[in-house]
C-alpha cells in the first residue's frame, strides 16, 4: 500500500512514552539516516487502514494484477485464471479485535538488529500481516487463488459464508493461511495427514504447534489438506501486541518455498 512521503508526519522513535497521547497520529517511519532501512510501508499502512478502506485498497490491487474477483458478504475471492499456482489457495483474514478504524498510530524500535511495530492502540498485526504478505506474494509474481475473509475474529463467518457458497465448485491441491504468531509454526488444527505434516516439516524447518482456531478449520469441506503459518506477530487480542519485521519477512519466504513445491493435491484427512 503506498502514499506519499508528505502524507506521513514523521516522529522520533521512543520507548514506552505513549501513555499521555491523546491526539491520534499519522504513520510513523525509522528517522532519516538509518542506511536501507528496511521498514515495510505497505504493512504500516494496513495496519493503520480501516476494514473497508483495506477491502477497496486489495480489490484495486487484484484487478491490476490480472485477478477476477467474487464478492461474499464476508469475504472477497480472487481467482487468476492464467496463474501457474492458482490450484494452492491462500488465505487471510481482514479484521482484528482492535480499533476498527485501524491502529491510530504506529511506532518502530529497532533492537537485538530487528525492527519491532507496536502501537498503544493495537497494532493488528493479527492478522494484517497475512493480508499483506499475500500482496507481497503477488508482486513477487506469483499468483495463487486468495481468499480474504472478514469476521474470522467472531467465529469465521467469511469463511463459513465462503464454503456455503464454494464448496464442490472448486479444485485446490492444498489451502495455506497466513495468520499465525510467532516466527516458526506449522499449525494443522484437525488436520491428520501425516505425510503432509512430515513433508511441510521437513521442506520448512519449522515445528508443528497447536491452535484453537481459525479460518482454515472451517475450509476443511474443500477436501485438501492445509496449513496455518507463522507470519511475525506476537501477543496478539491485546494493545501489547507487536510486529517483527524481520520474522514476518521470513514467513513471507517460507510461504513463497511452500508454495511452489506443490505439485499435487494434498488430501485432507480429519483427525
Amino acid at each position: 500500500m503506498q502514499g506519499n512521503e508528505s502524507d506521513y508526519k514523521p516522529y522520533k522513535i521512543f520507548s514506552k512514552q505513549y501513555e499521555n497521547i491523546s491526539k491520534p497520529s499519522k504513520i510513523v517511519y525509522e528517522p532519516n539516516g538509518e542506511k536501507n532501512s528496511p521498514i515495510a510501508r505497505d504493512l504500516q499502512t494496513a495496519c493503520y487502514a480501516s476494514v473497508k478502506k483495506l477491502k477497496e485498497y486489495l480489490v484495486e490491487f487484484m484487478m491490476k494484477n490480472d485477478y477476477d474477483i467474487k464478492f461474499g458478504e464476508n469475504y472477497i475471492f480472487c481467482v487468476c485464471e492464467s496463474g501457474n499456482e492458482k490450484q494452492v489457495m491462500l488465505t487471510a483474514h481482514l479484521d482484528t479485535v482492535q480499533n476498527p478504524r485501524g491502529a491510530q498510530v504506529i511506532y518502530v524500535e529497532r533492537k537485538d538488529n530487528k525492527h519491532y511495530l507496536w502501537s498503544p492502540h493495537g497494532i493488528g498485526g493479527d492478522d494484517r500481516c497475512g493480508i499483506v504478505a499475500i500482496k507481497r506474494l503477488i508482486e513477487r509474481g506469483l499468483r495463487p487463488t486468495v481468499l480474504f475473509c472478514d469476521k474470522e475474529e467472531k467465529g469465521g463467518l467469511g469463511s463459513e459464508e465462503f464454503c456455503s457458497d464454494y464448496v464442490g465448485k472448486l479444485n485446490l491441491n492444498c489451502i495455506i493461511e497466513l495468520d499465525r504468531k510467532g516466527n516458526n509454526d506449522l499449525v494443522f488444527y484437525d488436520e491428520n495427514n501425516r505425510e503432509w505434516k512430515e513433508y511441510l516439516t521437513k521442506l520448512t524447518g519449522w515445528k508443528e504447534a497447536g491452535g484453537s482456531f481459525s479460518d482454515i478449520c472451517n475450509l476443511y469441506d474443500f477436501g485438501c489438506a492445509s496449513v496455518n503459518l507463522s507470519v511475525g506477530y506476537y501477543k496478539q487480542h491485546t494493545t501489547d501486541e507487536y510486529i517483527v519485521l524481520e520474522d514476518w519477512e521470513n514467513g513471507i519466504d517460507v510461504t513463497e518455498r511452500i508454495i511452489k513445491s506443490i505439485d499435487k493435491k494434498w488430501e485432507h484427512q480429519q483427525a
